[in-house]
C-alpha cells in the first residue's frame, strides 16, 4: 500500500482480531486501525506504518482513507503509540460528513516574532495548547495561528480574543488564557547567577585544609 495524496492514505479491511493477529500485522510493517461511523458497525482496517508516518503531522485534519474506489472522509479519533519502540500501535478513525458540522480540536500556536513584553523582562508562557472547535468539515483549519507580538508585560490573549476562520466556532470557554507574558521572579532571575556561585571552588576552605 502506498499513499495516493496530501492527506489521503491507503487502507484495507481486516478479518482478524486478536493479539496474535495484530502482532503479525505489526511484524509486516501494519498498523491495526478501527473505522467508526454513526449509525453503522465499526470496521477493522489496516494502515501501512510507513503511510501512516508522511501523515503523522496532518492528525488534527481531515483524512480521506482510500479503500479500492471507496474513499472515506475521516478525522483521526485517538492514536495510541509506544514511546519505547518509537511505534503507533493503534488508530481510531471517525467518518465525517460534510454537511454536517463536527466537534473536534485544532492546535494553537504562535507565529513567528517575539512579543514586546520579553524586553521588559517577561517570559511568555501558552497555558492552552489546543481548542475545541465546532465547523463543518470543508472549514477546519489545521490550526490556529495567533500574532503575539503585541503582548505587552502581564498582558494576556484570551480564547475571546483569537481570530477564528470563518465558519469557525470556539467551544472552549471564551475566558481561558491561550497566551501571557508574565513578570520574572527574583528567585527566577538569580537562579543563574546563584548556580555559578554554587559552581566556584571555595579558595579559602582549600587554603586552610592544605594548612
Amino acid at each position: 500500500m502506498s499513499s495516493v495524496e496530501r492527506n489521503d492514505i491507503e487502507v484495507k479491511s481486516r478479518d482478524e482480531s486478536g493479539t496474535g493477529a495484530v502482532r503479525r500485522a505489526r511484524k509486516e510493517g501494519l498498523v491495526p486501525a478501527v473505522l467508526y461511523s454513526r449509525g453503522k458497525e465499526s470496521r477493522l482496517l489496516y494502515v501501512d506504518a510507513n503511510a501512516w508516518k508522511i501523515l503523522a503531522n496532518h492528525d488534527h485534519g481531515l483524512l480521506k482513507l482510500i479503500e479500492g474506489k471507496k474513499k472515506t472522509t475521516v478525522l483521526v479519533k485517538e492514536i495510541q503509540s509506544s514511546a519505547l519502540k518509537n511505534q503507533v500501535l493503534h488508530i481510531d478513525f471517525q467518518e465525517v460528513k460534510m454537511d454536517e458540522k463536527i466537534h473536534t480540536t485544532v492546535p494553537v500556536y504562535a507565529l513567528p516574532g517575539e512579543p514586546v513584553g520579553l524586553s521588559e523582562g517577561g517570559i511568555l508562557e501558552q497555558p492552552l495548547h489546543e481548542l475545541e472547535v465546532l465547523c463543518l468539515p470543508a472549514d477546519l483549519p489545521q490550526s490556529i495561528e495567533v500574532n503575539i507580538t503585541g503582548l505587552g508585560l502581564e498582558e494576556n490573549l484570551t480564547v475571546a480574543d483569537l481570530e477564528l476562520p470563518k465558519g469557525v466556532q470556539a467551544l472552549t470557554e471564551s475566558e481561558h488564557v491561550v497566551f501571557h507574558v508574565l513578570k520574572q521572579s527574583v528567585e527566577e532571575e538569580t537562579e543563574e547567577d546563584v548556580g555559578e556561585e554554587a559552581q566556584e571552588p571555595d579558595r579559602v576552605d582549600d587554603k586552610l585544609e592544605k594548612e
